[in-house]
């Protein structure tokens, strides 16, 4: 009777995680077909995965023929299956986020349930479905949503690792399996190095922060016992050699400029000066977090507002010659791209004010 029980209840769990994986799947991916690719960041990833697919090299990304050393390699890997699945479109360029933002969410359900409750797990889970900055990276063809994964995984396991520490109780037991605790925090022990790995593969070492979290814990609990429970050199050596199985190869094919340029100027370098719109804000200095991401009005976004005037309107009023109507949907369009810039300092640049001009 409680096996029939138990099987019942994991019938049911399974049918759960399947729903909110398929739900969280189709909001993501719904729209992402007639949106072409934006801003700056999405063609560049979707383009350099479309590359490494014709040149058949999977371990050095190229951009329109030169080297594209900004990010590790895992978002092109995962562009490049889908582009293998969906052909080469503006959907498979983006449904790898949309996979992995779902992904996110069977974690936060299960890790939520384990915290708090079934209750608990499925509210922490749709509310990071909804949010707005899920929403939009979840639709979009970057790496951030690879990251949030893996980070999020990695914390997890922290998390299972120090459970008895913190004198936790579970509220079920799915997703702890019935072993013994050595093999339980084996396991855990796996899912956190794993999960460094391929952070550190989405988006180089920011991909490490959950090793801060974890080293944090030394000033809030009596006796957390890190490096028993973490075998750190053990893991270190283990997360290296995963990462060495890509990084020696790239970095000896492009003689080293893939840790100079990857690591040395697009992490260090925008830690303190503003690149492409992006860094130095977390030190307080001018410019935008790339690791915040602050989505900035910028040119490109003032361009597309500029493309706008050339709706089907506004092409219909200037056929019927209504100059009326034109110059007053082109008057609407110049006072909402003028607020944008009193707004976004990112857009007070000569060519947004050439821009302006012509709306």
């Amino acid at each position: 009777m409680p096996g029939a029980i138990l099987s019942a209840h994991l019938k049911s769990a399974i049918r759960n995680y399947a729903f909110l994986f398929a739900g969280c799947v189709l909001f993501h991916a719904v729209g992402t077909l007639s949106l072409p690719l934006v801003d700056r960041d999405e063609p560049r990833f979707a383009e350099a995965s479309r590359e490494m697919i014709q040149r058949g090299d999977y371990i050095v990304p190229y951009f329109n023929d030169h080297l594209r050393l900004d990010k590790p390699p895992l978002t092109y890997w995962a562009q490049a299956a889908s582009y293998r699945l969906f052909g080469e479109n503006d959907f498979a360029a983006r449904f790898p986020s949309a996979i992995a933002a779902a992904l996110v969410a069977l974690s936060i359900l299960a890790w939520g349930t384990r915290l708090g409750g079934n209750n608990v797990g499925w509210w922490a889970a749709i509310i990071f479905t909804l949010s707005l900055q899920t929403f939009l990276h979840a639709k979009a063809a970057v790496a951030d949503m690879w990251l949030v994964l893996f980070v999020t995984l990695a914390h997890w396991a922290g998390y299972e690792l120090l459970r008895d520490s913190l004198g936790a109780q579970s509220h079920v037991s799915l997703v702890r399996p019935a072993v013994a605790p050595y093999q339980y925090r084996t396991l855990w022990w796996w899912v956190f190095y794993l999960s460094l790995a391929f952070g550190f593969l989405a988006k180089g070492p920011i991909g490490w922060v959950p090793l801060l979290t974890i080293l944090s814990t030394k000033f809030f609990l009596a006796e957390p016992k890190l490096s028993y429970r973490f075998q750190f050199p053990f893991g270190s050596l283990f997360m290296l050699a995963i990462l060495a199985l890509w990084g020696i190869p790239a970095v000896v094919r492009t003689h080293g400029q893939f840790f100079v340029v990857g690591i040395g100027r697009h992490v260090v370098g925008r830690s303190f000066a503003s690149m492409e719109g992006h860094g130095a804000n977390s030190f307080g200095m001018r410019g935008g977090g790339d690791h915040f991401h602050h989505f900035q009005f910028d040119q490109n976004k003032i361009a597309a507002l500029h493309v706008a005037s050339l709706s089907p309107d506004c092409a219909l009023a200037r056929a019927q010659g209504d100059h009326g109507r034109v110059d007053a949907f082109r008057k609407e369009l110049r006072v909402r791209v003028g607020l944008s810039l009193s707004r976004h300092r990112s857009c007070r640049s000569p060519i947004c004010s050439t821009l302006l001009s012509r709306v």
